[in-house]
C-alpha cells in the first residue's frame, strides 16, 4: 500500500513538474511575440515616416518655382500621389502583415530611385535656367550700356561761348564798373543722333564767390546741325569784376560750362 501510494505522489510530482515547464515555456513564448509584435510595430511607424518624408519631398518639388516644365511638373504630381495612396495602404495594414510591410518596402525604394532620378532632372534644369538667367542678365547689361552710349551720343552740347560788355547805352566795354548787360552768345554742337524739335536752354550764370546771379533761357528748334544762339543778361547795376561762370542745361541735364571775365 504504501509503495502505491509513493507511486501516486511521484507521479503528481511529475504532472506538476511538466504543467510548470509548460506554463514557463508559454510565457516565454508569449513575451517573445509580444516583443516581435512590438518590434513590428515601430518598423511600420518608421515606415510610414518614411513615407511622409518622401511625400514632404514631393511638395518642395511642386512648389519650386524654377522648375519651368510642365511635363515634369506632372510626373511629380504623379508619383507623389502614389506616395500618398501607399501610405493611407500602409496606415490600414496590421504591422504583424509582413509580406505585405515587405511589399510596401519594396514600393518605397522603387519611389525614391524615381525621385532620385527627377531629381537630377530639377538640377540640370536649374543649372540651365540660371545660364540663361546669366545670360540675360549679361545682355540686359549690353543693352543698358548701349542704350546710355546712344542716350549720351544724343545729347546736346555747347562747344564755345563768348560775351560781349555793353554800356547802359549800348555800346561795347572793357570796363566792369560801366556794364549794365552781357550778350552771351554760345555754339551748338551738330548731333545728328539727338531728336529734332523744340529746346529750351538754361543758362545760370555764377559770380566770382559762386554765389547765383542770373537765369536765363533761350527758345530754339534743333534740326541736327550745329546752331549758334545768343542771348542777353539786363544788369540793374555794374557787375562786381572777376571771373564768372555760365552752366548751360536743358531738362535739367548740363550740356556745358564756360566762364568769362567782367
Amino acid at each position: 500500500m504504501e509503495n502505491k501510494n509513493r507511486l501516486y505522489l511521484i507521479a503528481i510530482a511529475v504532472l506538476a513538474v511538466a504543467l510548470i515547464t509548460t506554463v514557463i515555456i508559454l510565457c516565454c513564448k508569449n513575451s517573445t511575440l509580444k516583443e516581435l509584435v512590438g518590434q513590428m510595430e515601430v518598423e511600420k511607424e518608421q515606415l510610414q515616416e518614411e513615407y511622409q518624408s518622401l511625400n514632404d519631398e514631393f511638395s518642395e518639388y511642386q512648389t519650386d518655382m524654377t522648375i519651368h516644365n510642365d511635363s515634369l511638373v506632372s510626373e511629380l504630381s504623379k508619383e507623389q500621389q502614389r506616395v500618398q495612396d501607399l501610405l493611407e495602404e500602409l496606415k490600414i495594414t496590421k504591422a504583424t502583415n509582413a509580406k505585405k510591410i515587405a511589399e510596401l518596402k519594396q514600393e518605397l525604394a522603387s519611389v525614391r530611385a524615381t525621385l532620385k532620378e527627377y531629381a537630377k532632372q530639377i538640377d540640370a534644369l536649374k543649372a540651365q535656367n540660371q545660364l540663361l538667367m546669366d545670360e540675360n542678365s549679361v545682355l540686359q547689361d549690353e543693352k543698358s550700356t548701349l542704350t546710355d552710349v546712344v542716350n549720351r551720343a544724343s545729347v546736346l552740347e555747347v562747344t564755345s561761348c563768348s560775351v560781349v560788355k555793353y554800356t547802359k547805352r549800348g555800346a561795347k566795354t572793357p570796363l566792369a564798373g560801366l556794364t549794365r548787360s552781357v550778350g552771351i552768345t554760345f555754339h551748338i554742337a551738330k548731333n545728328l543722333a539727338a531728336k529734332e524739335g523744340e529746346r529750351v536752354v538754361e543758362l545760370k550764370i555764377y559770380d566770382p564767390s559762386n554765389y547765383e546771379v542770373a537765369r536765363l533761357y533761350k527758345n530754339f528748334t534743333f534740326y541736327g546741325n550745329a546752331i549758334d544762339l545768343e542771348t542777353v543778361w539786363e544788369l540793374d547795376k555794374a557787375p562786381k569784376a572777376g571771373e564768372y561762370a555760365v552752366s548751360f542745361s536743358i531738362n535739367d541735364e548740363c550740356i556745358g560750362n564756360y566762364s568769362f571775365n567782367l
